[in-house]
């Protein structure tokens, strides 16, 4: 009754029965089992990896295929904070004093990403979306 495929055959892993699924996928490792801490971390750890690679440029291309967009939202974030314009007038009635607001920094931020991406993508490049979008974000340091 085996037909050759492990984990097919009644005392296989691979049924519907309540047994715990021993399955790995081709990275080496199951992030659904993992617990949350260790998520976290190994996120932390891959974006100080990509900040200390924008600091201490070392030629890596398998850099570019692990993109991810924590590291260009958080120096985002901060960049726009540290933009925004501060309350520095007494009178009740002028409330602009000439600085940038928190959502238009970021908002200049992520469409002018948008619009490099797309022209990349029109001048036929060969990087996604996502990678364009984290290459800039991370060059934002």
């Amino acid at each position: 009754m085996s037909s050759g495929i492990p984990g097919s055959g009644p005392s296989g892993s691979g049924g519907s029965g309540g047994g715990s699924s021993s399955f790995v996928p081709p990275g080496g490792f199951n992030t659904l089992d993992e617990p949350i801490r260790e998520t976290i971390m190994r996120d932390v750890r891959a974006v100080g990896q990509k900040f200390f690679h924008v600091l201490y440029p070392v030629e890596k291309t398998s850099l570019l295929k692990e993109w991810d967009l924590w590291g260009p939202l958080i120096l985002c974030t901060f960049m726009a904070t540290v933009l925004q314009g501060h309350e520095t007038s007494t009178d009740k009635y002028d409330h602009h004093d000439g600085g940038p607001e928190f959502a238009e920094v970021f908002v200049i931020v992520w469409v002018g990403a948008l619009i490099v991406t797309l022209n990349t993508k029109l001048l036929g490049g060969t990087i996604s979306f996502f990678q364009s979008v984290c290459v800039l974000g991370y060059c934002l340091l």
